[in-house]
């Protein structure tokens, strides 16, 4: 063999970095009214989610969809967020179902989520305290 049958392995070090602000989750508004019976989400122009249907007749209906979309939303890749169970409005154009997303990753100001029908709004903008550039050094040898 090319090692001489002697068996080769990796060494892998993790390094920890930590800030003393803590992180600002952003939050989105998702609105959409009942006329539009359903709606897709997706995220910087990846994969969009299934319909997720949005005809609720009554708040507890609205609500009872906050577990669904914040299932959809987790299914897509580089996300992860969590679902408040308050949702407002009435279902009308005036006055829509809103939902709230909170991100959760990745941290920091972050594109508004995309949708067919659903009106997306920006709540709360993102911060992430690390800023700036590392420098690793190994061996006598710098990175950047």
């Amino acid at each position: 063999g090319r090692n001489s049958g002697q068996s080769s392995s990796t060494e892998i070090q993790t390094i920890n970095i930590s800030a003393d602000k803590p992180f600002k989750c952003e939050v989105q508004s998702i609105s959409v009214s009942s006329a539009a019976s359903s709606f897709d989400l997706s995220f910087m122009d990846g994969p969009r989610t299934q319909s997720i249907p949005c005809g609720f007749a009554t708040i507890e209906e609205a609500k009872g969809a906050v577990s669904a979309i914040s299932a959809a939303l987790n299914s897509l890749p580089g996300i992860e967020v969590r679902l408040s169970t308050e949702v407002s409005g009435i279902g009308s154009s005036m006055s829509p179902w809103i939902f709230r997303v909170t991100f959760i990753e990745p941290v920091g100001p972050i594109p508004l989520l995309q949708s067919n029908n659903a009106d997306i709004a920006q709540v709360v903008q993102g911060e992430s305290t690390l800023s700036g550039s590392l420098v690793l050094s190994y061996q006598g040898e710098y990175t950047g």
